[in-house]
């Protein structure tokens, strides 16, 4: 099996990384939890994040996120409520990871500050074309432990259109084949 995308980024400062999230990041595995979903007001944000799966705005939300291990990285698969949507994840170099989500293909920034895992889009591309920084995608998101438990918070809003949708919670794993749980954190 492969590494995580996440762990070969942090590679050096993965021995760092809190156990909750070092046992997330350990490979396959099912998730569940609860969150908080906030979606744009603007018509086009709206648009946007229908497009791409994202979760309706609600509180509480029941979520579980799937973790498949592939052999060019990992497929996450996030369902909140009765919504999916999936992304394969890959390494891209010392410091980085790549996500796609369809035809959209982003370079990530994976860091450990503060304890957290924070992630920083790089840059992206549609297809073979490269979005013009004006129209780039912004995130602001992380990964900690709260109380030894997962917890993460995405917020995801672009120029021009402004929030698309921001997620928060937190997430533990499911006992039973393939939950994770099986393997050390290393």
């Amino acid at each position: 099996m492969t590494v995580s995308p996440i762990r070969a980024a942090l590679d050096q400062e993965w021995p760092q990384v809190a156990q909750c999230l070092r046992i997330f990041h350990a490979g396959p595995g099912l998730y569940a939890g609860r969150a908080d979903i906030d979606r744009g007001r603007n018509p086009l944000a709206r648009c946007v994040a229908s497009l791409f799966g994202f979760p309706p705005a609600g509180r509480d939300v029941p979520v579980t996120v799937a973790v498949e291990a592939l052999a060019t990285g990992e497929r996450w698969t996030r369902t909140f409520g009765d919504r999916s949507f999936q992304s394969h994840i890959c390494p891209a170099g010392p410091g980085c990871m790549q996500e796609r989500f369809g035809p959209c293909c982003f370079r990530v920034g994976v860091e450990l500050k503060e304890g957290a895992i924070s992630l920083t889009v790089l840059s992206g591309r549609i297809g073979p074309l490269p979005f013009p920084r004006v129209l780039l995608p912004s995130t602001v998101a992380t990964e900690r432990a709260v109380d030894g438990r997962f917890h993460f918070d995405i917020s995801l809003a672009a120029p021009l259109i402004g929030l698309i949708v921001h997620y928060r919670g937190w997430l533990e794993p499911v006992d039973g084949p393939g939950s994770g749980m099986a393997r050390p954190p290393e």
